[in-house]
């Protein structure tokens, strides 16, 4: 993942591909997301959480640069 932005309560992520999946049966791929928190109370009370998000991701080449 190259970038995260948070704005007005919206997440946008951005990423760049490794290789760009320009061969047969290489479309579509998955992408994990993984958002880690706590709920910020110290000792008992305390929970963690670990969320992973999968995502399929097309990739589509408009125009050969």
């Amino acid at each position: 993942m190259n970038n995260v932005i948070i704005s007005d309560g919206q997440v946008t992520y951005q990423f760049k591909w490794e290789k760009f999946p320009s061969e047969e049966g290489t479309n579509p791929q998955l992408l994990e997301v993984i958002t880690q928190g706590s709920n910020g109370v110290m000792g008992a009370p305390a929970r963690n959480f670990k969320l992973i998000q999968g995502s399929l991701v097309h990739g589509v080449l408009l125009e050969k640069s």
